[in-house]
């Protein structure tokens, strides 16, 4: 079980990167940088909750296996971890490889921020943040935005598996409950 299990997690974790990866090399052919920007936020993480609890609930519904939390953990963490690995891997490339692609999605997010400059921040504060911009689409910063987002994703895991865990206890405990009150009836019966 133990190998198949991991095994499953690098599996499955690859095809919701190469989803996801395939997702956005569409929108960057399609519709280019703002999309790509659009897709970056919200809608990226709908997605690939929606596709981690698919795989999830495909792997519990194969086995028909109870998970305790901490295998309930694992197979979550791992595969986001292992799918928003291959997508980083991607958007360095992509970046590293069309400066073009990288100059627009630079562009983009300066025009958004020179919006803000009419709300009055602070002219040190707009320099600051636009040698951040540049500074986001280098290698090491998406390798760094990586390991950022997976301090998040270990709390969001560990909160998922916690309450998919306590849900799980709690319909076995009420299962067992409604056993002991059948039984109890047919013993008075007798």
């Amino acid at each position: 079980m133990k190998k198949y299990f991991y095994e499953y997690i690098l599996k499955a974790g690859a095809l919701i990167g190469a989803f996801m990866v395939f997702v956005t090399f569409i929108i960057n052919l399609t519709s280019g940088v703002s999309a790509f920007s659009y897709w970056q936020g919200l809608p990226f993480f709908v997605v690939l909750m929606f596709l981690v609890s698919y795989f999830t609930r495909k792997l519990i519904n194969s086995t028909k296996a109870n998970l305790i939390q901490k295998e309930s953990f694992i197979l979550l963490f791992g595969l986001i971890a292992s799918s928003t690995l291959i997508y980083s891997c991607y958007k360095i490339l992509l970046f590293s490889f069309n400066p073009d692609f990288a100059q627009e999605y630079i562009d983009l997010l300066i025009l958004s921020m020179n919006e803000l400059q009419q709300l009055g921040i602070p002219e040190e504060k707009l320099d600051q943040l636009s040698l951040n911009i540049e500074d986001s689409v280098l290698a090491s910063s998406l390798i760094k935005t990586y390991f950022n987002n997976l301090l998040f994703y270990v709390f969001l895991c560990f909160i998922l598996s916690f309450l998919s865990f306590f849900r799980r206890s709690n319909k076995t405990s009420r299962n067992i409950m409604v056993n002991e009150v059948e039984l109890k009836e047919k013993n008075d019966k007798n």
